[in-house]
């Protein structure tokens, strides 16, 4: 499958996860605030914006998004994955 397939069907399935995440703390503030989060959950909506972005043509606002998720979790192979994907596609 195309790279650049699979970074669109990824940010297809994550798209409906962070309207998801929105609703639920537009809903429900108070739980969203009282629960732990570890560095990988904290920086998963960020991930997931950026598909978000990438896949709307923003590709400078992704690259942010996805720094900001490595940001909060430096190991996130999949943020970086899809970083340098995105750099490679803004340097063509």
């Amino acid at each position: 499958m195309d790279i650049l397939k699979q970074i669109n069907l990824a940010g297809a399935i994550s798209s409906r996860g962070w309207r998801q995440l929105q609703r639920s703390a537009r809903d429900s503030p108070a739980q969203a605030d009282l629960r732990p989060q570890t560095p990988p959950q904290m920086a998963a909506p960020h991930f997931e914006r950026g598909n978000d972005l990438f896949n709307e043509g923003l590709k400078k606002e992704a690259v942010k998004a996805f720094k900001t998720a490595l940001d909060l979790a430096p190991y996130y192979a999949q943020a970086k994955n899809f970083l340098e994907i995105i750099k490679g596609e803004i340097n063509r």
